[in-house]
């Protein structure tokens, strides 16, 4: 009897879900983003993956964006993430020497080349290389419906601006170039040196035209108004982003926020620092968010867990990505018995 009704809900969701969205995006998080794993195999079963044509992804978010972008399934990314020592991450070179050298030099502690060399394979495995570009991932996907185009975003503090990454903006840049910018966490990853054109060159080849970049979450973790349309009135005095009710948005929260933040239990030094921390990220992240927009985002409760790139356990992986799948399936479940009422 129970397998009865639970197929019944399946079908009921699926018929409901299916075909309604068109575009995806994916917040920035570290650690926290395993959890997108979960949630995209919910996406798949309800076929909606199939019906997405553009991603947009911040740091982690980018990372998940390009693998689902380049035909990975939310199964396949989970087995990525069970089989990955995130630990190795932390890469340094001599202990302490290196990484203040680094961080004197480069803005930064850690390297993200074996980042980088992890992600070239799992896009060998899909018949890409590193020197894929936007535009060539735009050709492809032209004639392989399960490809998607992908929007990346980074900081540019030279120009003190956000960038988005893509075959409209940055044609001839290297996709993985444009996911090393974003997940270069400040002072954390080292910074990154882009020429105009988006290819990337060491410090010392810097020019004038050379512009430092840093992880995207700085100026906008959940880029949900990518695919917004910018509308002004009063003779363009003020602007509002109008929602597209086509996009999808996957949010990682630390706790129980959804369309408003929980209140936080402060009685300790570290508590007050992270939930300052939250407060002004979170404030940042949301200043773009209408209700609409609110709506439309899938809020996954990661359950305090640390966002920082390390070495964890495959029960506290399979933890966090059942949170992805557990909150999407209940955000589905939720929005089409809402919709039968």
């Amino acid at each position: 009897m129970k397998k009865t009704i639970a197929l019944a809900l399946w079908i009921f969701i699926y018929t409901h879900s299916q075909a309604q969205y068109t575009n995806l995006v994916l917040e920035g998080g570290g650690m926290k983003g395993l959890a997108y794993s979960g949630a995209i195999e919910v996406l798949d079963s309800l076929s909606i993956t199939p019906q997405i044509q553009r991603i947009a992804g911040t740091s982690s978010g980018a990372m998940n964006g390009l693998l689902l972008a380049i035909g990975y399934t939310g199964k396949e990314i989970t087995y990525l993430n069970i089989k990955t020592n995130f630990g190795k991450y932390n890469q340094v070179g001599i202990p302490v020497i290196s990484g203040i050298f680094r961080l004197r030099n480069h803005y930064g502690y850690y390297k993200t080349d074996r980042f980088m060399e992890d992600l070239a394979i799992a896009m060998q495995a899909k018949g890409f290389d590193s020197e894929t570009t936007f535009m060539d991932l735009h050709q492809k996907r032209l004639s392989h419906s399960n490809l998607k185009d992908l929007f990346i975003t980074g900081t540019n503090l030279t120009d003190q601006k956000l960038e988005v990454f893509s075959y409209l903006t940055y044609p001839s840049m290297k996709i993985i170039d444009a996911v090393k910018i974003s997940i270069s966490i400040p002072f954390y990853f080292e910074a990154i040196f882009m020429q105009p054109d988006g290819s990337i060159i060491q410090k010392k080849e810097a020019t004038d035209e050379t512009k430092i970049m840093t992880d995207g979450g700085v100026v906008d973790n959940y880029p949900f108004h990518i695919f917004d349309s910018l509308a002004y009135v009063n003779n363009q005095e003020y602007s509002y982003y109008v929602c597209n009710d086509k996009t999808l948005g996957l949010k990682l929260e630390i706790d129980s926020s959804q369309q408003q933040l929980s209140p936080q239990k402060i009685t300790r030094q570290n508590q007050f620092m992270s939930s300052f921390s939250h407060l002004s990220s979170e404030t940042r992240n949301r200043r773009f968010l209408g209700k609409q927009q609110l709506e439309q985002t899938i809020f996954i409760n990661t359950q305090g867990f640390n966002p920082k790139i390390r070495r964890i356990s495959k029960s506290e992986k399979v933890k966090i990505i059942k949170c992805g799948y557990s909150a999407t399936l209940k955000y589905f479940e939720t929005k089409n018995l809402l919709l039968d009422r």
